[in-house]
Parts: structure tokens; sequence; C-alpha cells
């Protein structure tokens, strides 16, 4: 376990420390992530430190270790267990970041985790996270991003993308709807425009 009466410098320290032994160590080895995610608690103790972690202090080289597991060609099953780990929560204190690098990074990890919960939906049936990421405060949080003139574009579009996963066969919010759908035709983005079209007439 890791020790909690760490100091914050301290736990920033350790986290560096983290990174870079599993990214030369076994960040590459499904079957070694596979043992770990399924069988010790280090990923919950590193989700733990970012919990922790200032929100200044986020960087591209801390964040290496979750892009990395959630980025395509990972198995859905570890993005899925990540999200048992609270991943989404914790992430979303670092998306409105100064950093624009470490603000698409962030949306990258949490987007590669959504879209891996609605793997095997039939038509017609919600998005199984829609009801924790509501109560947690996540989707509403993801909604004032949205309707913040300050973020950049290529972030407004993500969050669009994500919300429109998210509200798949459920009705958007009808203060967003309208703006999301327009945004999505704008960019073509025919995939999340049909999940949208799932939901059924009131």
């Amino acid at each position: 376990m890791i020790e909690k009466t760490l100091q914050q410098d301290d736990k920033e320290d350790l986290l560096e420390i983290i990174t870079a032994v599993i990214k030369h160590e076994f960040l590459d080895s499904v079957e070694i992530c596979s043992c770990i995610l399924y069988n010790t608690d280090f990923f919950d103790q590193i989700v733990n430190l970012f919990n922790s972690l200032r929100f200044n202090k986020a960087n591209n080289e801390l964040l290496t270790i979750f892009h990395f597991l959630t980025s395509n060609g990972r198995p859905v099953s570890h993005k899925l267990r990540l999200f048992q780990k609270g991943i989404i929560h914790t992430m979303m204190r670092f998306i409105d970041s100064q950093n624009n690098i470490v603000q698409m990074r962030v949306s990258e990890i949490i987007s590669s985790v959504i879209i891996a919960g609605q793997s095997g939906l039939s038509e017609g049936e919600e998005h199984p996270y829609h009801k924790s990421l509501t109560e947690n405060g996540t989707i509403q949080k993801l909604i004032d991003l949205y309707n913040d003139s300050n973020i950049n574009k290529n972030l407004h579009l993500k969050i669009a993308q994500l919300l429109a996963i998210l509200f798949k066969a459920a009705p958007l919010p009808f203060a967003i709807s309208k703006d999301i759908i327009d945004n999505l035709k704008d960019d073509n983005d025919l995939q999340e425009l049909s999940r949208l079209s799932e939901c059924p007439d009131p």
C-alpha cells in the first residue's frame, strides 16, 4: 500500500517515479497489465495519487500511463476496469487545465473509457455509464464546459461527441440539444448523430 501520510511534493515525485517505472518495465505487456489491474490495487493507488495531485501539476508525462492503457488497441476490458476504479471522475479534475495538451490528453482518456462502455450495446439501449456519471456530476461538468465560450474548438467538439455517446438513446438536455446536434452536423459526425437518433419520441 502507498503510505497515506506522504506530503504533497512527495506524492508528485512518487507519481513521476511510478510513471517512469511502468513505462520502462511493463506497460507494453497486456498480460502483465491484466494481472495488475485485476489482482492488485496498484492502479487504485495511482488513481488516488492523481486525486490528490495539485491541479496545475498534471502534465503530459504523468498522464502517459492512463493514456496508453486507454489507447486504441488496448483491451476493452482494461478500460472497463479503469472505469470501475474511478478514472473518469479523476480525470475530470484536469479537463479544464490551462494547458491545452493536458486538456486534450485528458479528454482522450475519458473518451476512450466512455466509448469502451458502450461496447456490445444494442440499438435503443442507453449508455451504462449515464446514470452514475449523472449522479457524480461528471455529465453536468461536461455540459458546463461545453457552454464555456473560452474553451478551445477541439475540446468543444470532443465534449459534444462525449455527450452524444453518453446520451445514446436518451434525450439531450433541451438547453444544449440543438447546439450539439448542429455541431455534430458541421463535423459530419454521423456516428454520434445516429446514437442520439435512437432516443424514442416523447
